[in-house]
Order: structure tokens, then C-alpha cells, then sequence
């Protein structure tokens, strides 16, 4: 007999978004040996949760022919398990189903891959080479079922793995979970795992809240140093998402980076080079007398406000007004030339990106190109870019920007920028183009007109070409923006050169677009936070995959929400004291299926709260005693030790390119931080009392951190060592998060 279990590929149609029904075709006759001759004992007979209705209806399926009429039962399910008890029944059943979910794939052991029924009423060859064709009654069935979606699943009766076959990597739609469980991520930062366990993270880097043994699924952190404290704990800056299934986008959400930076300040607001107002691009980031007189300087307030314009991608400038009306931080993101000279207000100008001038010429000035020192500053820079300016060129030639894509630490430049331009060329002559000789566009380099294009890799030049090594003619030969264009290449060697150029290294990554979103906080704080999906920078702070995923992000207020249905969902709290961070619920929607599989800095979610400590092998470490271990030396060294990311290729977070470049922080524990809790100014005294926790976010963030961190809802949660007396092997005083074991 033809094995056929019908699965499904692809989101159906969902009437009801919190349940999956399946359709069970059960044959009449089943060949002898496999399955059950009976009809009226299943499934419920070899269902153990039961629940199966039999609708009393029958459909004839052509082929295989020997299986008479199939009778036709139907259960809905509501959870993961009712689902694998659902599908577990063996072979000899055809599954069909509808309702809010996807299949990623099947099990790795099915011999013969799942194909969708595009039309049920037409032969279909399966990957085993075998007919199937439903009968002229099953129309009927798709007629009154039209939300049903089907895959096949063909099994050789000599396989016998065939036991095997169940749904897989299912991606239940929105409402459809299991129990969920939480984890909390507040302050700098506290961590209550998904059982109730509490410590501190501190160590500074990115580190793996959640993993998933049997999926790709994680979600890792990225740990800032904070402000306003030495030595200093961490804050959340940035989380990053990537789901069950590769086809899911990955998230991220981080704090906007800052990049720019500002030249010295020039008195006055900030205005155009004709003096005239610029009042476009002028963004008021937080209330407040930001004074910055030469006589009176509010040193504190003005470094804040340049750290808050700094990390405003886009920034062209800062402005700062005091003793009036309109007193605040202000960042500028439009053109601005000088400042004016008016009271009560300061300017400062963002630089430039970093760069440094390798050969120019003409009314650039004199400077004579120098092989060795062109490649070495160009090798030795982390943008693999270089600018080339030419007054006398064409309007797309004036200003262009050559991004090297591959070996950029050993390509000589020198050669293809002012000798000749070349798709590769044997430079060191062994007879051969090595890959760090090799040129060819969208491969090993792009050209842009813009620097903002070249970090972000938009806009690349369509057209190149190269090989003039008769006329030596250099960069860029005939290479255009959307085709040809002649006549605006430099040369050493040619005389119709073009004479007015200078070259450039850009050196680092300067800030090149705004954030996705600023979110206003009381006091008139406010903070800038970018979203990623996939590495694209997003213009909005709500998203939607609109696939069979929904993969959504949403943003009311001060709470950004990312959810994964069926899997996570993150609630993410904007705070701001000193520097701006999160607060995080990490919220598992289906704490039965991660019970097993899910470990990380968040812990286990299997209910016991002794196993929390573990390595990423999944084995535990024995939980020491003594209240300041979760909070000092002994926590710092477990995250540190274990749940660090080490290596760029494990981030899940953007890096390269116009995103921060990885940075592993070997970072060693220091003790002096300890001693500072027992001097505590006073107001962290009166919030605090003993609570280390308390302490720690006071003397790192301010009193009104302290404050909020007595109110966040994480520190609401049963502490499992604190409030059961059974569970308690240490010997410590009464008051669990207590000062005398520092």
C-alpha cells in the first residue's frame, strides 16, 4: 500500500486564529499488516488525548485503489500537544488541515520531501515517483472545506522510519500557544530567570539571553557601559531576534549608536552660510537650561546634551539654548554653516568623516602620490572606501566613492586608482590574478555618488569597464552611474588626465541616517532607537512580515512590542537615566515546547530554579551561597564565562558595513564597585535601604533610577530562595539582598 499523511506548507486561511483543525481520511479497507482494519475503533482508539468527531461523511480516493471509500473525522487543537498526539497516529491516514499555522519542514528522515497539491482533482507525481488522484467525490469535500490546505507526504513501506512522521517546526499562528512563561531584563541589568531566579549581568559585550537546542531560535542582548558611574555595571542598548525558521526575518532594536562627532563651540544658534535661520531638520531632543557660556558652563548638562545629538544618526549639528523660552537640547539634521553670535544659545558643528588625503592635485593643491603610503592608509582604514574629488569632471564625477568589497587589507589601490583601472591584473607576477587582485564590480568593489550610499550599499553605479593598459588610463575609465560616460579618469602615466583631483581614505563610519523612531519620556527625555529587519534599516517602529509568520513590531508610548506568534514575545521598556536603555519582558508563548530545549542566561523554563546555571552544553553549575555572588565577582564571571558572544559570526546582531563593528569585551571583574555600595550617597540610602540591587542602579544611573527600579515589575516576582524557607541552602540573614555580605 501507498502511504499518503497530508501535511501542511503554507499559512492557510484562518477563520478561527487560536486553533488548528485537522481533517483525518481514515480508508475503509487497509491492506493487511498495516494499520487497523476497523474503521469504527479510529482514531480515538489510538488517539491517547481522544476528541476525534466522525462527521458520518466518506470520500473515494482513485489511487491507491484498494482502499475503498475514507471516512472522515475532524478535531480541533489548540496546543502543541494536542497537535503531536493528533499526528502521531501512524501511516495509513491522510491529513489534511486548516487554521493558524505553518509548516517549515518535515522531519530530516522522511525518505520522499513534501510537494504541494496545487490541484487535488489532477495526478500529482510525488518525489517517489508515485500517483495519487483524489475521486470526483472528494470535490465535494474541497467545496464545503475551501480553507484546507494540503501537503503531501509519500512514505516507501520499506522505510521504517515511517513511525517518524509528524509535524515539524510548526509555526502556530497568533493566540495559538501553550503556556507562557517570563523572564525579566531591568536596570543594569537585573535578570529573573524564567523559574525565578535572580543575579546581575554585568560584563559589557553581547551576551544570549535564550537558545534554542533544536532550532535556530535565539535572542541575544547588547550590554552598554553605562554613564554616570566608575566603575561602571552595564545597561540594555540593543536586543536582537531570529526565529525558529531561517525563512523568519530577524529583528533587532537597539539604541541609534553614536557616531558623530562635534568641532568646537561657536556662539550664537546654528544657521546657514548666509546667515539666514535654519529651521528645517531642527529636532528639540530634552527640555532644560543647557548653559554654555565661557564664563558658566554647566559641564554635565552640555556633555549630555553633545552625547544625546551625537547619537542622532544624521546630525549635522548641536545646539543648546538657555535663560528663554524655548531652553533645551536641539540636534540639527539639515545643512548649518556657522553659528551667530546671540546670547544665550551655542552651535557646534558636526565633523566630517574621518579621512585622510593620499594624493590631490591641481586646485586641490599639490600633493605627490606615494605608493607605499597610498596602500598602506587605505589597507589600514575599516571602510574599505576612497573618495575622489575632481573640480574639472562632470557633475556625476565630481564627487564618487569606490568601496572595496574583498580583501580590502591587501588590495593595491594605488595601482587601480592612479595607473589602470583593471577587472584584475597580476600585480605581483606569478602568473597569476590572486583574489586580492582581482576587480570586478558588484564583486569585489561598488562606486557610489554618495558616502551615505556607499555605507549603506544603495545606489551602486550600474556600469564599469576597465583594461586600458595601452593609455595606462586610471580610475574610473568609463565607469558611469546608469551607463557609459567618458572622459572624467585621472592617469599618472596619460596626459588627458583630468587635473583638479584629490583622493581620500575614509577612514571610519561616520553617522548616515536618522533613527527609526525618537521616543519621548517624561521629563522631556527622549531617546533615538533604530529597527532592523534583516539589517534594513526601518523608517517606522511598526512592522509586519506579512507572510505566514507575522512577525510583528509595535510601538505605543514608551513600550516597543516584538513578537514571534506562537513563540516570543518581547516587551520592550525605553528608560533613560543618564543614557538611554532598556527594560525588558521576555515572554516564551509555549513554555511546554521550550521546557527541554531552551537555555541561556534567562535560564530553563522546566520549574526548577537550581538548574539556571549552566554552560552551553546544558550543564549546571552549583548554585553558590551568599547573596553577593548574584551580584558580584561570582555572577560577572558565570555570564562571562559562558553566555558571552566571542565571535562576530555568532552575533545575530548587524554588524559591518554602516552598523557598529563586532567588539569582544575581555573585560576583567573590578571590586572597587563593591566597595562604593557601602558609600552610597543618601538619597540611594532612603530609596534603597539594603537592597543591593537598588543600590547598584542608584549609584550607576541616579536616585530616580533606584526609584524606578523599586517599581518595575520584575522586582515583583517570587523570589524562590527568599520566600520558601524549604528551598533555602544558604546561610545569609533574613533579608535576601543583604549589604553585610559585601
Amino acid at each position: 500500500m501507498t502511504l499518503l499523511a497530508l501535511f501542511v506548507s503554507a499559512i492557510a486561511s484562518t477563520a478561527n486564529a487560536d486553533s488548528i483543525t485537522i481533517y483525518l481520511l481514515v480508508p475503509e479497507k487497509v491492506k493487511s499488516g498495516h494499520g487497523h482494519n476497523d474503521v469504527s475503533d479510529q482514531p480515538n482508539s489510538v488517539d491517547p488525548l481522544g476528541g476525534w468527531t466522525n462527521t458520518g461523511e466518506q470520500y473515494s480516493v482513485t489511487q491507491p485503489s484498494n482502499m475503498g471509500w475514507w471516512q472522515l473525522y475532524t478535531k480541533t487543537v489548540t496546543t502543541k500537544t494536542e497537535l503531536q498526539h493528533t499526528t502521531h497516529l501512524g501511516w495509513g491516514y491522510i491529513y489534511l488541515a486548516s487554521g493558524a499555522f505553518t509548516i517549515e519542514d518535515l522531519d530530516e528522515r522522511t525518505r520522499c520531501g513534501p510537494k504541494l497539491i496545487q490541484n487535488p482533482n489532477k495526478d500529482t507525481k510525488f518525489n517517489c515517483d508515485r500517483s495519487y488522484k483524489f475521486g470526483n467525490g472528494m470535490t465535494s469535500f474541497f467545496e464545503k472545506y475551501p480553507d484546507v490546505t494540503l501537503i503531501q507526504d509519500v512514505h516507501d513501506p520499506n522505510d521504517h522510519n515511517w513511525a517518524h512522521t509528524k509535524f515539524v517546526n510548526i509555526i502556530p499562528g497568533e493566540g495559538f500557544t501553550g503556556e507562557v512563561c517570563s523572564a525579566n531584563v531591568w536596570g543594569d541589568p537585573h535578570v529573573v530567570t524564567y523559574d525565578g531566579f535572580r543575579f546581575d549581568v554585568q560584563p559589557k559585550g553581547e551576551v544570549i539571553f535564550v537558545k534554542q537546542d533544536n532550532s535556530p531560535f535565539e535572542v541575544q542582548g547588547r550590554l552598554t557601559q553605562a554613564l554616570a558611574h566608575k566603575p561602571l555595571p552595564a545597561v540594555t542598548t540593543g536586543v536582537a531576534i531570529q526565529g525558529k525558521s531561517p525563512n523568519q526575518p530577524t529583528i533587532q532594536v537597539s539604541m541609534t549608536t553614536a557616531t558623530t562627532s562635534f568641532g568646537a563651540r561657536l556662539k550664537g544658534f546654528c544657521v546657514l552660510e548666509n546667515g539666514a535661520d535654519q529651521n528645517s531638520g531642527v529636532i528639540k531632543l530634552e527640555e532644560g537650561d543647557f548653559r554654555d557660556e565661557d564664563h558658566e558652563q554647566n559641564t554635565e548638562k552640555v556633555n549630555r546634551c553633545l552625547d544625546m545629538c551625537a547619537a542622532y544618526q544624521g546630525a549635522t549639528g548641536c545646539e543648546m539654548i538657555w535663560d528663554q523660552w524655548n531652553r533645551g537640547c536641539y540636534v540639527h539634521t539639515d545643512t548649518i554653516a556657522k553659528g551667530n553670535n546671540v546670547g544665550r544659545h551655542s552651535c557646534y558643528l558636526a565633523e566630517e568623516a574621518k579621512s585622510e588625503v593620499v594624493y590631490s592635485s591641481g586646485a586641490f593643491g599639490e600633493m605627490e602620490a606615494d605608493e607605499e603610503n597610498f596602500n598602506s592608509v587605505f589597507q589600514g582604514s575599516s571602510t574599505g572606501i576612497i573618495r575622489r574629488q575632481c573640480a574639472d569632471c562632470s557633475g556625476s564625477h565630481k564627487d564618487v566613492y569606490y568601496k572595496r568589497k574583498t580583501s580590502p587589507s591587501t588590495f593595491n589601490a594605488y595601482q587601480s586608482m592612479m595607473v589602470t583601472w583593471s577587472d584584475g591584473h597580476d600585480l605581483d607576477g606569478d602568473g597569476e590574478v590572486s583574489a586580492d587582485e582581482k576587480n570586478k564590480m558588484h564583486g569585489d568593489f561598488d562606486i557610489y555618488s554618495t558616502l551615505e550610499d556607499a555605507f549603506l550599499d544603495t545606489n551602486a553605479w550600474t556600469y564599469c569597464n576597465y583594461n586600458d593598459f595601452n593609455h595606462e588610463i586610471g580610475f574610473p575609465r568609463d565607469c558611469g552611474p546608469n551607463g557609459r560616460v567618458n572622459w572624467n579618469w585621472n592617469s599618472l602615466k596619460h596626459g588627458g588626465t583630468k587635473k583638479d583631483i584629490q583622493f581620500s581614505v575614509i577612514l571610519e563610519n561616520p553617522a548616515v541616517s536618522g533613527p527609526t523612531t525618537v521616543v519621548e519620556l517624561p521629563g522631556g527625555h527622549s531617546c533615538p532607537i533604530d529597527l532592523f529587519v534583516d539589517c534594513e534599516l526601518q523608517d517606522s517602529m511598526s512592522y509586519d512580515s506579512n507572510d505566514g509568520f507575522h512577525v510583528t513590531v509595535e510601538n505605543e508610548g514608551t513600550l516597543i512590542t516584538v513578537e514571534y506568534p506562537g513563540l516570543i514575545s518581547v516587551h520592550i521598556h525605553v528608560k533613560m537615566y543618564g543614557i538611554c536603555y532598556f527594560s525588558m519582558d521576555v515572554n516564551l508563548l509555549d513554555c511546554e515546547d521550550a521546557e527541554d530545549t531552551v537555555s541561556g542566561l534567562l535560564g530553563s523554563p522546566n520549574g526548577n530554579w537550581r538548574d539556571d546555571w549552566m554552560d552551553q552544553d546544558g550543564n549546571t553549575y552549583e548554585i553558590p551561597s551568599g547573596a553577593s555572588s548574584f551580584f558580584f565577582e561570582p555572577a560577572f564571571d558565570y555570564v562571562k564565562q559562558n553566555w558571552m558572544v566571542e565571535d562576530g559570526l555568532d552575533s545575530i546582531f548587524c554588524h559591518g558595513g554602516g552598523f557598529d563593528n563586532f567588539e569582544h569585551h575581555d573585560e576583567e571583574y573590578d571590586e572597587e564597585f563593591e566597595n562604593e555600595i557601602n558609600d552610597a550617597p543618601e538619597c540611594c540610602i532612603e530609596t534603597c535601604g539594603d537592597d543591593i540591587g537598588c543600590r547598584i542602579d542608584c549609584i550607576a544611573l541616579g536616585c530616580d533610577a533606584a526609584e524606578d527600579y523599586n517599581e518595575d515589575p520584575g522586582n515583583d516576582r517570587p523570589n524562590p530562595i527568599r520566600d520558601d524557607p524549604e528551598e533555602r541552602q544558604f546561610s545569609f540573614d533574613d533579608d535576601f539582598l543583604c549589604l553585610e555580605e559585601v
